[in-house]
């Protein structure tokens, strides 16, 4: 596991890629994560990119990128907290 700052330019010039299956883009910014999937992608990375997302103008952007996964943690959590109340409900009956 590797943990590095992704606007850091540097960072993607010296990233050893061979061997490595994938990466998990988690940064609060749009723009540094799209960045880090052009250059990933632009070093020819095969591996499988994930990446969080906030909206769904996000999606088409990384997708068009070279994103392989998009996870919406806010709706995901909202979801899952929502099933969490339905069984808590459920507990009570």
């Amino acid at each position: 596991m590797l943990y590095g700052d992704a606007e850091d330019a540097e960072l993607w010039e010296r990233l050893q890629l061979e061997g490595l299956e994938g990466v998990i883009l988690t940064m609060p910014e749009f723009q540094a994560r799209l960045g880090a999937v052009e250059a990933l992608r632009g070093r020819r990375f095969a591996g499988l990119i994930g990446v969080v997302a906030y909206s769904d103008d996000e999606d088409k952007l990384l997708s068009q990128a070279g994103a392989n996964r998009i996870f919406h943690p806010l709706v995901q959590a909202g979801q899952r907290l929502a099933e969490c109340m339905l069984e808590a409900g459920e507990e009570k009956a």
